[in-house]
């Protein structure tokens, strides 16, 4: 079985996804940011790091993890901004 990686494991959704998989017998590794390590659930293999910023936890991530990303954006982004993103379709 290989491992999962949760990002935003102390959160609302993925504290509790986190102990359920636990609880099922899957190796969990869960990112946290700095401060917040004691809330990853107990047995969960803690990485520190910033989820916005893959090179903060790159290496924490094992070979073949299924990685499950549960943090938002750090704002919305406008309405406008969403279509500027992608090119116009030409005719």
């Amino acid at each position: 079985m290989n491992a999962i990686f949760v990002t935003g494991s102390t959160g609302y959704i993925g504290r509790p996804l986190v102990e359920a998989l636990l609880a099922r017998g899957h190796v969990v590794h869960a990112l946290a940011r700095a401060g917040s390590e004691a809330a990853v659930p107990e047995g969960a293999v803690r990485a520190i790091g910033n989820a916005l910023d893959a090179a903060t936890f790159t290496g924490a991530v094992p070979p073949r993890a299924t990685v499950v990303h549960l943090v938002p954006p750090a704002a919305p982004a406008p309405r406008t901004s969403c279509t500027s993103a992608w090119p116009t379709p030409r005719r």
